[in-house]
């Protein structure tokens, strides 16, 4: 898939998903950065469907990993990977 923007699914504390533009690497950076500054410090990422500014609390993150084909898409070994829309995935 050529031209494709990479992207980077993020798994937050919450069980939600938030898929970010950025590879796996230029995401883990700024989540890295914020983890390592004051308490409270946010990390500021792209939202890979809208294209704005999301801020993400690192201390919430629970796991990064390269995104399937298209934001949004539950990828294979996703924790919502066939869940419904709006439910949320059941607990490992």
């Amino acid at each position: 898939m050529s031209g494709a923007r990479p992207f980077t699914r993020l798994l937050l504390s919450t069980g939600d998903q938030l898929d970010v533009a950025g590879a796996l690497e230029a995401v883990e950076k700024p989540l890295q950065n914020a983890a390592r500054s004051s308490p409270g410090t946010l990390a500021r990422l792209t939202d890979a469907v809208s294209g704005e500014w999301v801020c993400v609390n690192p201390t919430h993150v629970v796991t990064l990993m390269p995104a399937p084909a298209e934001p949004g898409e539950a990828g294979p070994g996703s924790p919502s990977a066939g869940v419904p829309p709006g439910s949320t995935p059941p607990p490992r």
